[in-house]
């Protein structure tokens, strides 16, 4: 159980480090690249709106690649947008890369929250659950103090180099350790018992 609350407490960890890491660098990134106060409210609805529609969309392939692969492969995903974010020139790529990292990400949670409950005792699903959501706030709060040492110049582009690696590290420790749930801890009445 600890294992597998813990392999996805990272997602969700980066869950909300990444999109909260955008408050701090918000103004050195509008230095950097001339946006207007316009723009830049773009670029963070563009990441609330990639959530929304990865929320929505990408675990519907949870019964073809099982929420292990949805997570993997989602983390994988905002790893490799957040890097991408390091090499953005104007508004419009920008807008882009944050985005489809919002997709990856909101696709992450419900695999998560669902790989977690179906993989632990009833008496502890609570627990679990409370545990991936501390991950989350932790997360937050990560996200200003790390957020504090690259706020001068083109050092913001280095955060988003350092919270890209963080997710792939994420992902290759998701890849070894965490587990899809047994099939028997997934349905919780078995075959002929009544509801």
């Amino acid at each position: 159980m600890l294992l597998l609350v813990g392999m996805c407490s990272l997602p969700f960890f980066l869950d909300c480090l990444i999109p909260a890491l955008m408050g701090p660098l918000a103004s050195p990134i509008a230095q950097s690249l001339s946006l207007t106060r316009p723009e830049l409210g773009a670029v963070f609805s563009a990441n609330l709106a990639g959530q929304c529609l990865g929320l929505v969309t990408i675990p519907l392939a949870a019964n073809r690649v099982g929420h292990r692969g949805i997570i993997l492969w989602t983390t994988l995903g905002f790893g490799i947008c957040q890097l991408l974010t390091t090499f953005v020139v104007d508004r419009d790529t920008l807008v882009a890369s944050r985005f489809i990292t919002g997709v990856f990400l909101g696709g992450a949670l419900p695999s998560c929250v669902a790989a977690v409950t179906q993989g632990t005792p009833p008496a502890r699903r609570g627990l679990a659950t409370m545990l991936l959501f501390t991950a989350f706030g932790l997360g937050g709060a990560v996200a200003g103090f790390l957020g504090s040492f690259f706020v001068e110049g083109e050092q913001w582009r280095h955060a988003f180099s350092v919270t890209g690696a963080a997710c792939l590290l994420a992902f290759v420790a998701c890849w070894f350790w965490l587990r899809e749930p047994p099939p028997e801890a997934q349905s919780p009445l078995k075959p002929g018992s009544n509801a």
